[in-house]
């Protein structure tokens, strides 16, 4: 078509030297417009389809929907993912990127170090001897079959980057249930030792993931990715669930940690901190916390030291001996900037992105928490239950390698730090003391200077970001999260407005990447997070303010109208639903986590917490706790908490409604809060949004705000009143005519009727041009609103 294009163009042009204005240049004139307008429209399809692909891609990320979209973003920056990499040493600009690569995998993966930086392993070194894999089989352990396989691969992401033998997820995934049963049968033969681990499998791939804070012209400021055979993460993530469950069982891990455990929630570490710096404050008690950084916490794991460890924890030796197979006589390799490493033997280390290394890290690290548990020291929870006292200590909370200690006193913290240290050297691995910090929440400041760890001094902050949550020792702990939420709000709100985001549609682009992306960043912790109401405001404006660019509208369009039409809750009806779920969860939670004692504690207690507070106003408002009958089950809970706030939530938007005089059409017609499904990036869309709202800028809607405007006839046909209903079904003058019988729901698209919509959408442009020519001085244009009145109004809304 492009080839075409500029054939037609060179004969137009051979044509105007040779002919002049000839009938035959003017033929051929006509001739390319034709050719460059098909053109066009085929660089603009596939440009949509390319747009659709990504948003696609996006949506479908789950939780790496947040990575992909800035990813993205930076193409359109056209920022470089790869900068030119500097020597660490002098600054001088690394010419031998390979030997760099090499060297740098080797540091990272290649020996294994005892705690005083003593080599004592070498790559590809002894590992525990052990029996054949086949001599320690049994049915429980090493049986998989097709409905764990199945489910497995409803967890893979299809998106998800393939190894190094190029099989992408997708493929797995499409596999019907033959080929899963074929899947399941290799997967048991490679459990029982009957297959060997598959070549393909020892194989990594590093991919390095720039770090938020740091230079990224330094292999040092990068975090390690090693991307595995698709098919190694799916037998990866069933001997995983089968290890989390004998651990689970077993009481291998203790009530301290809260990461990557069926049924525990990250929400679960913030609720338990939050309420202990509330409960401090309350009852007047020092609260200190030491936050302790785990200086490359997976990358330090020595093989064999896990081995050990495992095996100290009476794991069943199959396991051992399967774990000790799967890392043995591993091989990465990277690529950086179009330079491709060798490959380097692994001898420490666990892969980083595969499911099985939470769970080994966790029971590897699992004697630390047993020894913070055995010195009987901590935060104090002491209350009075059935008449006896009882004193609870809670030592400190771990979600993965992320580690907080907390005590009552100095010397408390002292011993804490003692029993971590002890712990650490045994496991060879090392704090990271500039990463690490002191926060004094409640209490005194005291002198803290003998707080060492490792040899190394704690330092005293004033604040810290656990968990993804700023958390401060000013009086309001929260601040630095609050106002961190009220930027990024904007600042993802800016992104979105970008016109380079918009070519495919701007409605479907627009709300989906703000549900997908920006909603999930605004209300991270919001089970345990307590927005203040002014906060909350301020994101209810400045999602309103997204939902009117994805409908193309005014702001004088009713803000019902921008809710009902783009389809998303408010944030207060999110964090009601966040928050009394959670609730529910810690009423039926085991009585031995410490969610669910620090939850007892400030009910006992009667400790005010904002989070209770926060609990007791929202389950008011959405009349969770006058309930006619109360569910019996958490199940039931859940169900009803999510039914009860989306009808409150409704019928506060339909009291608004009726509120407006222009809207009583529209919800007398609209029922329900969900998207439409007619927008696009055409003005005939934007209008018609505003029609369905009532403020369609007509004479007559013009007129009730500005005095100026006296004439009400329509400025197409001049016979009648230039009104909604007359503009869609009797003006005369636009075109095309509409459906006979047709009625104004149906025009204005409250039936789904396409046919209707288009040509709605067809004659409002075609008024919107005739208002253009006609217009006056009274007249606004279309990017200017309506005057200066609605300017003010839109100001406000």
């Amino acid at each position: 078509s492009i080839q075409r294009r500029q054939d037609a163009n060179r004969d137009h042009r051979q044509a105007l030297r040779t002919l002049g204005k000839a009938p035959e240049t003017l033929r051929l004139w006509e001739e390319y417009q034709k050719l460059k307008a098909i053109t066009q429209s085929i660089v603009v399809e596939k440009k949509q389809i390319h747009d659709r692909n990504v948003m696609t891609d996006i949506r479908e990320g789950g939780k790496r929907a947040g990575e992909k979209f800035w990813r993205y973003i930076g193409t359109l920056d056209g920022r470089d993912d790869s900068p030119q990499l500097i020597d660490a040493e002098n600054g001088g600009v690394m010419h031998n990127v390979r030997a760099l690569l090499d060297e740098h995998l080797h540091n990272l993966f290649g020996t294994t170090q005892d705690f005083h930086g003593n080599e004592t392993v070498s790559a590809g070194g002894p590992y525990i001897k052990g029996p054949p894999l086949a001599n320690l089989t049994s049915d429980n352990t090493t049986i998989v079959g097709r409905v764990q396989v199945a489910r497995a691969l409803a967890r893979l992401n299809g998106g998800t980057a393939p190894g190094l033998d190029g099989i992408p997820a997708k493929v797995l995934k499409g596999l019907g249930p033959d080929a899963q049963e074929q899947l399941a049968h290799l997967f048991s033969r490679i459990c029982c030792g009957d297959d060997p681990i598959p070549t393909d499998w020892r194989r990594g791939r590093v991919t390095f993931i720039s770090k938020k804070v740091g230079n990224r012209q330094l292999l040092r400021d990068y975090r390690p990715l090693t991307v595995t055979a698709v098919a190694y993460r799916v037998f990866a993530t069933i001997i995983n669930w089968r290890i989390a469950a004998w651990a689970e069982g077993a009481g291998v891990f203790t009530e301290l940690q809260n990461g990557f455990r069926v049924g525990r929630r990250l929400d679960d570490n913030l609720f338990t901190l939050t309420q202990c710096i509330e409960i401090a404050r309350a009852e007047r008690r020092p609260l200190i916390c030491c936050f302790l950084d785990i200086a490359k916490a997976y990358d330090s794991v020595p093989h064999l030291t896990l081995l050990e460890r495992l095996t100290h924890l009476n794991m069943p030796q199959t396991w051992v001996s399967l774990i000790r197979q799967l890392y043995d006589g591993n091989v990465v390799t990277t690529s950086f900037n179009g330079v491709t490493s060798g490959e380097v033997a692994v001898g420490k280390g666990l892969r980083q992105g595969c499911p099985l290394s939470p769970t080994l890290y966790m029971l590897y690290a699992s004697s630390m928490e047993k020894a913070l548990e055995d010195t009987g020291i901590g935060f104090t929870l002491e209350h009075r239950q059935h008449g006896d006292i009882v004193a609870w200590r809670l030592p400190g909370l771990a979600y993965a390698d992320d580690l907080v200690l907390m005590a009552d006193s100095v010397e408390d913290m002292r011993r804490l730090l003692v029993a971590c240290e002890t712990a650490a050297e045994h496991l060879r691995l090392r704090s990271n003391a500039g990463k690490s910090a002191t926060v004094i929440f409640s209490g005194e400041e005291c002198n803290l200077g003998s707080l060492i760890l490792q040899g190394s001094s704690i330092p005293l902050h004033t604040e810290y970001r656990y968990l993804g949550i700023t958390l401060s020792a000013r009086e309001d702990y929260l601040t630095e999260h609050h106002e961190g939420q009220g930027k990024s709000t904007v600042t993802k709100r800016n992104i979105l407005r970008r016109r380079s985001l918009w070519s495919s549609d701007r409605y479907i682009v627009t709300r989906e990447l703000w549900k997908a992306v920006a909603v999930p960043g605004l209300t991270f912790g919001n089970a345990v997070i307590c927005v203040p109401s002014e906060l909350r405001t301020y994101l209810e404006r400045r999602q309103r303010e997204v939902g009117r660019q994805a409908l193309g509208c005014h702001g004088q369009v009713a803000n019902e109208l921008v809710e009902g039409d783009v389809g998303w809750s408010s944030f207060e009806a999110r964090e009601a639903n966040s928050k009394l779920q959670y609730y529910t969860r810690l009423r039926y939670m085991d009585g031995d986590r410490w969610a669910r004692r620090v939850f007892m504690y400030i009910h006992l207690k009667h400790v005010n917490s904002t989070w209770r507070k926060g609990v007791t106003r929202l389950g008011t408002k959405f009349k969770i706790f006058c309930l006619a009958t109360e569910p019996q089950t958490e199940k039931e809970w859940m169900s009803t908490v999510r039914e009860e706030v989306k009808r409150v939530e409704r019928d506060r938007w339909m009291s608004g409604m009726l509120q407006h005089h222009s809207m009583h059409m529209y919800a007398s017609l609209k029922t329900e809060i969900a998207p439409v499904t007619f927008c696009g990036n055409t003005l005939g869309s934007r209008l018609l949004i505003e029609a369905r709202g009532g403020a369609l800028r007509t004479r007559l809607y013009r007129s009730k705000y500005d005095s100026s405007v006296t004439d009400t006839v329509c400025s197409a046909c001049g016979a009648g009143e230039e009104t909604i209903d007359h503009l869609l079904l009797a003006c005369r003058a636009l075109h095309p005519t509409p459906v006979v019988g047709a009625r104004l729901e149906q025009a204005l698209g409250f039936t789904n009727e396409y046919s209707h919509v288009v040509c709605s959408k067809r004659r409002l442009e075609a008024w919107w041009q005739t208002r253009l020519k006609n217009r006056g001085p009274d007249q606004d244009d279309q990017a200017g609103g309506a005057n200066t009145h609605l300017k003010r109004r839109c100001q406000v809304n």
